[in-house]
């Protein structure tokens, strides 16, 4: 069946906003946060339990077929955001601008089907043989006076049905347009797997607020402390707290030359060459997170909750 822009069902005329919202809302959510429409701050309109879009009378099943998507997988889910955003009503516009500039969501006739990267909406490639179907995102609620939104504001979602592709395929082609960020689902097999596709899409923008492209199962252990605030402060206090209280320039060579060392895997040597050091200076700078902590790295526990505060810290501060 081709896709639609717009089709009836009885009397009422159903978008496909609509259609996608069916797909893609109504999934509980799994934690006490419900995002922008429960709750004013916390996840944004992440995790958010009720539908995405108005469905009226459509249901899952008959937006799956409506929206001509295929009854078996491989799918997943994309979430755009825009990398500078206070969450507000001028936020969502300015992001709805600046996809339209693109091309995107927002675009009149963006929204809807589109198959094969030449008619990517958001100037997002999706690679050949890939089917992407979009739906912009409601505005959220504003924040209470004084308070800003606590995680990325999600401003459209896409299913792309991944075909005879596979996920890193997928994340390969993406290129969001300066300003817009975009998190992956992993892969779900079908369309009753595409709400909890969305939670998690939106789940791998929290948990790399950095990264242009976002893809959840590179960054787990950062998602299960993005997605635990509280917890997260205690592993910072924890494992972090004497670090944090250095001037800033010391602060930040000092969290600089952990992140490096973590990341090449315990080697001072290759800590040394990120960072163009020589491989005394970081065994000295480790040596002096051992003094100011108490903790020592030689300790698995130790190393574990300090890369789990490491990524705590890196996504509070960019909140």
């Amino acid at each position: 069946m081709a896709p639609v822009s717009s089709v009836g069902v009885g009397n009422a005329p159903v978008s496909s906003d609509d259609l996608v919202g069916a797909l893609l809302g109504g999934v509980p959510g799994d934690g006490p946060h419900d995002g922008g429409r429960g709750a004013a701050v916390g996840a944004a309109n992440t995790r958010d339990p009720g539908p995405v879009g108005s469905v009226g009378p459509v249901g899952a099943e008959m937006a799956a077929v409506l929206l001509g998507l295929p009854e078996h997988g491989p799918y997943a889910v994309l979430a755009l955001t825009s990398v500078v955003d206070d969450g507000g009503p001028q936020g969502h516009l300015a992001s709805r601008d600046a996809a339209r500039s693109a091309g995107g969501p927002g675009a009149p006739g963006a929204l809807g089907a589109a198959s094969g990267p030449a008619g990517a909406p958001g100037g997002l490639q999706v690679g050949s043989g890939m089917r992407t179907v979009w739906c912009a995102a409601p505005p959220p609620p504003p924040p209470p006076p004084g308070q800003r939104y606590a995680g990325p504001v999600v401003r459209a979602h896409a299913i792309v049905h991944l075909g005879d592709a596979e996920l890193a395929d997928l994340v390969k082609a993406l290129d969001p347009p300066p300003g817009l960020r975009v998190g992956v689902s992993p892969a779900v097999d079908g369309p009753a797997k595409l709400a909890r596709g969305r939670v998690l899409a939106e789940r791998a923008l929290r948990a790399n607020p950095d990264a242009p492209v976002a893809v959840l199962e590179e960054r787990l252990p950062a998602a299960v402390v993005a997605d635990s605030p509280d917890l997260a402060r205690l592993l910072i206090s924890r494992a972090l707290g004497p670090v944090l209280e250095l001037p800033c320039a010391d602060r930040d060579s000092l969290l600089s030359t952990l992140r490096a060392w973590l990341e090449s895997g315990g080697s001072t040597r290759r800590a040394g060459n990120r960072l163009f050091y020589h491989p005394n200076t970081v065994l000295n700078r480790l040596r002096r997170y051992e003094q100011l902590t108490g903790r020592l790295l030689g300790d698995p526990v130790s190393v574990v909750e300090l890369s789990l505060a490491l990524d705590a810290y890196r996504i509070a501060e960019a909140r």
